[in-house]
């Protein structure tokens, strides 16, 4: 028997109330696999490309291009595929529940905790890492995530027409500015904070 589970769209941001579907990237009755990009949406900060957070055909889709979905509420549905991978609870999202125990590595058989790598506690309750070990915060992850130092730049994305970084429809959307009704004097056709 199939079981079907719905996908709450998760917090993009810090604290965001919403997001904006720019575009689906499947459509209702399509089988899609664990991770495989499923839709980008749009936050008042950013464009982010959501990842399927399960493998198994889409039920049912929120909205179209365009459309508002708040924070928490359903975004899709799906009928799992228990022949496809599936994600463990709390795997590889970074929201883990619960506490593993330490797993003994297969050459050693030593505990996972043991091992030279990891981090370890200093006499005053701090940590110290080993040397080269630093990682900086990636933040808030949906799915698996690629870890990178690089800058990436802002693109202005067209959301029903309009093409504006998403700074820009957050400051339309602020002071009630219909950007359909902008002329565009950005590189490109986008309309710019100007």
């Amino acid at each position: 028997m199939s079981e079907n589970k719905n996908f709450h769209l998760p917090d993009l941001g810090e604290g965001l109330p919403d997001a904006t579907i720019v575009e689906w990237f499947v459509k209702e009755g399509d089988v899609i696999k664990l991770d495989e990009p499923l839709v980008s949406m749009e936050t008042a900060k950013a464009v982010v490309e959501v990842p399927s957070p399960f493998s198994g055909k889409v039920l049912k889709l929120a909205g179209g291009a365009g459309d508002i979905i708040p924070t928490g509420s359903v975004l899709a549905q799906f009928e799992l595929d228990p022949n496809l991978p599936q994600r463990a609870d709390g795997q590889d999202t970074g929201h883990s529940h619960g506490h593993a125990a330490p797993s003994p590595t297969p050459s050693t058989g030593q505990t996972a905790a043991a091992q030279p790598d990891k981090v370890v506690a200093s006499d005053e309750g701090g940590e110290i890492a080993k040397p080269g070990a630093e990682r900086d915060d990636a933040g808030t992850v949906v799915g698996a995530m690629q870890s990178s130092n690089a800058v990436h730049a802002e693109q202005a994305v067209a959301v029903g027409g309009v093409k504006a970084v998403p700074a820009v429809r957050a400051t339309a959307r602020k002071l009630g500015v219909d950007l359909s009704r902008v002329r565009a004097t950005g590189a490109d056709g986008a309309v710019t904070m100007a």
